[in-house]
């Protein structure tokens, strides 16, 4: 049996506290405390986990989750923002829309920090290993899914799906035809409600709409009540 890859960890945090609390949980996390050397460093070698310091004073943190998304070699990593200012949960849930796939809020989450990216990275691993008796590319529409690899590939080129539209595509997939709630997309793909609203699925779907284009995949909205996945 081949050896387990070691988990790779990007953190960018120009205060020590935020970089340490990520090494305590994880050690071997390699910390950078500026956005330039982050930025190089992840577009070079795409980690497992990216944790964000979303009060970064060279880029907000925000803006630096789009730019990671829009990026195809860094879209499928996982991405954490942490905030050491007090957030809405509107905010929180803004942080969801640009791409964010755990949001952590200190020193209020601070205990829980560890045992969350834990758990994050977990999942990822549990959804790779289960899909390594699948390696053959899935038809769904014109697109080529590949459940291994946890991508999905039009006219051979890969789009860049996050982690989180990757398991809203799979979802749909799986219940193609029959009229999907937001409330049960919550529950199934986010599986938490944390910063989550209706508005924040809605801008979801809108973005997922937009990188699915010409894959011959529709999800037409069903007025009041959720959408509908058709292939």
């Amino acid at each position: 049996m081949a050896p387990r890859k070691k988990t790779q960890v990007a953190v960018l945090s120009p205060r020590p506290g935020t970089g340490g609390l990520v090494a305590a949980a994880l050690p071997g996390a390699a910390v950078y405390k500026t956005a330039p050397s982050f930025i190089a460093a992840v577009l070079r070698r795409a980690p497992d986990l990216a944790v964000i310091d979303m009060e970064c004073p060279e880029i907000s943190g925000a803006d630096l989750i789009l730019v990671l998304r829009r990026n195809p070699g860094a879209s499928a990593m996982l991405i954490a923002a942490v905030s050491s200012a007090p957030r809405t949960s509107r905010e929180i849930a803004a942080g969801f829309d640009t791409g964010a796939d755990e949001y952590f809020v200190l020193p209020r989450d601070a205990a829980l920090l560890g045992p969350r990216l834990l758990n994050l990275l977990a999942n990822r691993r549990g959804r790779a290993a289960a899909g390594r008796e699948e390696e053959a590319p899935v038809k769904i529409g014109a697109l080529e899914v590949s459940l291994a690899s946890r991508t999905a590939a039009l006219k051979g080129r890969e789009l860049p799906l996050t982690s989180l539209e990757f398991d809203m595509l799979l979802y749909f997939a799986g219940n193609a035809g029959r009229v999907v709630g937001r409330g049960t997309l919550i529950q199934q793909v986010w599986k938490e409600d944390l910063g989550v609203n209706l508005r924040s699925v809605d801008k979801r779907i809108e973005v997922l709409r937009k990188k699915l284009k010409g894959s011959g995949v529709t999800i037409s909205t069903v007025f009041g009540i959720g959408y509908i996945f058709k292939a």
